[in-house]
């Protein structure tokens, strides 16, 4: 079980989208990868943010919420077929790996107020479960946040909180691999060269070293919905938007990573 964090705006979103996109052309080509929308708002996700692409408009940051809110995660599964000798041996046929990506906090909501992880309530004790039962992290940055890039109070509270969450009150490093994605990354190319050393500079020190703190297994990457030089501005409305189809960049990269490292 995968779970992705992000704050408001950050690109869950689209970030799913184009995953389901960029796997789909992945499978038609060779058949390796396939992604399964598991609800009815994992289905009703995919068919708008489709919709929306098309039509040259970014996914709607709140889209995430359409068809029920709640404790009723968005939930896809990706599977991975695996075959070989030792395969056909020992197992009779093909094996099929497999992992369950739960996007919980659409929103951003918990990512950006973290004090909501420790309510009492239906929605945030089912993410609380989903958070310990995950076997791995997507943790979704914006580099172009609203608020002056004062990374370091949020991401204290919200690994602070993660590891006496999964580790009890001495806390530690958590012990499920992280994978850091800096996303919209077709507006910070050099990212894509070094995404690690990218965030280090683009955040600070201070903010950066909360990551080296807390995540002992940790790859950075980074990742764009539509792909370099394939965004515009609109002169009317002053909002960015895709300039044709969407060509998915390493999206697909973080989850590979995850699978093969998840706990």
């Amino acid at each position: 079980m995968i779970t992705m964090m992000g704050a408001r705006s950050s690109g869950k979103t689209s970030y799913l989208i184009a995953l389901y996109w960029d796997i789909s052309a992945r499978q038609e080509q060779d058949a390796t990868w396939a992604m399964e929308a598991l609800n009815d708002r994992a289905r009703k996700l995919v068919l708008k943010g489709f919709e929306q692409f098309t039509r040259g408009e970014f996914p709607d940051p709140t889209m995430a919420g359409i068809g029920g809110a709640g404790a009723d995660s968005l939930r896809y599964r990706l599977s991975k077929p695996v075959d070989g000798m030792r395969s056909r041996i020992f197992r009779g046929g093909s094996k099929t790996e497999s992992m369950d990506l739960d996007m919980l906090d659409p929103s951003g909501e918990y990512f950006s107020e973290p004090d909501l992880l420790m309510a009492s309530n239906a929605e945030a004790n089912a993410f609380r479960e989903s958070l310990i039962n995950s076997t791995g992290i997507l943790c979704i940055i914006d580099p172009d946040r609203a608020d002056g890039n004062q990374y370091f109070p949020l991401l204290f509270r919200n690994f602070t909180q993660l590891s006496t969450l999964l580790n009890g009150e001495g806390g530690g490093k958590l012990d499920i691999p992280v994978a850091v994605c800096v996303a919209k990354a077709d507006q910070y190319p050099e990212a894509f060269d070094n995404p690690r050393e990218f965030l280090r500079k683009w955040m600070g020190r201070v903010a950066f070293g909360v990551l080296l703190t807390y995540c002992e297994v940790t790859e950075f990457f980074a990742v764009s919905a539509v792909g370099r030089n394939n965004v515009e501005k609109d002169p009317a409305t002053g909002l960015y938007r895709p300039k044709g189809e969407p060509q998915p960049e390493k999206v697909f990269e973080p989850l590979d990573w995850l699978l093969k490292n998840q706990r």
